[in-house]
């Protein structure tokens, strides 16, 4: 458990670390004017994803869909590196 007084968030009850994780998610979403850095988003979900949480991710204000999306655009992501790396390597190779 975290004390998430001592947070810059400056809330004065106790909550758990993916419980204040998901809080700064939905305190950014509420913000429509704010910018993402998606591909941290996407990490920050997908640490989330794989905890034993006792709620529901949709509490940051984005709906399972877009959360499974993002988290999926990760491994896309590490794809199209790989595949690039791949290019790279073959190219200094001929």
């Amino acid at each position: 458990m975290t004390k998430v007084g001592d947070d810059p968030d400056g809330l004065a009850f106790w909550i758990s670390e993916a419980q204040a994780q998901a809080f700064r998610i939905a305190d950014n979403r509420l913000s429509e004017m704010s910018e993402w850095n998606d591909h941290l988003l996407a990490e920050q979900f997908k640490e989330l994803s794989v905890l034993d949480l006792d709620f529901d991710l949709e509490v940051t204000g984005f709906e399972t869909g877009e959360i499974d999306f993002r988290i999926e655009s990760l491994s896309a992501a590490q794809s199209s590196k790989d595949g690039a790396s791949s290019a790279r390597r073959s190219s200094l190779c001929s």
